[in-house]
């Protein structure tokens, strides 16, 4: 065979690849646009994160924006019952974050008034940044991209990242024909936690049993530490009157990481590394219990109250003072102190 030829050759396979490839990226995004696609998603987790993208006019006073840490860990609720203020979570899961950066928050941002707080909130090992698409599951983001009418976003993501997109593309579309037979049963799942997502404006609850032992290893870190990372939030959306607070959600007081967290993160960010009994969180990825995020949202609102203590104009990290510090006894000085909220319909507490 000449050059030409099998120039000609390799030119017609990868011009046949490209089509098949746009072709089904194409349908894919069909699929994924239809109005109830989210309520065929298995993961109930992932099925709530288009919600926040039809909040507007919601003109929440404290909004928080987070990784799956702060949808299962921060209750708009308790914030309200604890500062007076309005609050929405619209927090995302790492996935999101990772591909999109704050996409979520600016779409939110742009329709509805500037609030008065932006508070970005992730487990500790989130500032450890993951940068490998290997690393990166390409479903949710790229779902909420072509959701959302992010295409030109979305096309380029996944044509400098064939591999994900492909990880994305064919699964979906199986799973798109092979579940049609378990909508129904799907329905009854999720219809009744997306009732529960959207009253509390934001909180994700899981019916997973708490934990009683820290049972696992020190996990991987993915990333490198990027210590500027957290003061770049500050700048960026620390203006127009808005207070930004950077802060991590509580961890296991046994976490195997903790130390670790300390020592690298901890000046980061507001407030220090927060702890909580291991009995408020649930197995995998430091999940909340509803009472664990009852509890880690009474440590945000200490935050809050201090930071409204403070002028707008300062970005600085709060200083770790001891009442912003919570150590793995916190919960006794919040049993202690006489700040339990009650939350209305609930009946019961904040400890």
């Amino acid at each position: 065979m000449s050059y030409k030829k099998w120039l000609a050759t390799v030119a017609g396979l990868f011009g046949v690849t490209l089509v098949v490839f746009v072709l089904l990226v194409a349908f894919t995004q069909r699929v994924v646009t239809a109005p109830g696609y989210m309520r065929e998603v298995m993961d109930p987790l992932t099925s709530v994160l288009d919600i926040p993208f039809s909040w507007k006019g919601l003109n929440c006073d404290v909004v928080v924006y987070g990784d799956s840490t702060t949808i299962t860990g921060v209750d708009p609720r308790v914030i309200t019952a604890g500062t007076g203020m309005s609050a929405c979570n619209i927090a995302s899961i790492r996935d999101v974050t990772d591909a999109t950066g704050t996409f979520p928050l600016d779409r939110y941002l742009a329709n509805n008034r500037r609030p008065r707080y932006i508070v970005f909130e992730y487990a500790p090992d989130f500032f450890f940044r993951r940068t490998d698409w290997d690393d990166i599951g390409a479903y949710a983001p790229f779902v909420l991209l072509l959701r959302q009418h992010a295409t030109a976003r979305a096309a380029w993501l996944m044509l400098v990242h064939p591999k994900s997109t492909l990880r994305f593309v064919l699964p979906t579309l199986r799973d798109h024909y092979q579940r049609k037979g378990e909508l129904p049963r799907l329905h009854s799942i999720y219809d009744p936690v997306i009732a529960k997502y959207e009253s509390s404006k934001g909180l994700f609850t899981t019916a997973e049993h708490p934990m009683n032992f820290c049972e696992e290893p020190p996990r991987p870190l993915f990333g490198k530490l990027d210590p500027r990372w957290a003061e770049d939030l500050r700048r960026q959306y620390a203006k127009s009157g808005t207070t930004v607070i950077v802060r991590t959600s509580a961890v296991p007081g046994c976490d195997p990481e903790l130390e670790t967290f300390r020592k690298d993160v901890a000046p980061l960010v507001d407030g220090g590394i927060p702890t909580l009994p291991i009995e408020d969180f649930v197995h995998g990825d430091r999940h909340f219990t509803l009472e664990g995020a009852r509890l880690n949202t009474e440590l945000l609102n200490r935050l809050l109250h201090a930071r409204g203590a403070e002028t707008h104009s300062s970005n600085a990290p709060v200083q770790q003072q001891n009442a912003l510090q919570p150590s793995p006894n916190s919960v006794g000085d919040l049993q202690n102190d006489g700040s339990a909220l009650h939350l209305q319909g609930e009946g019961q507490s904040v400890r």
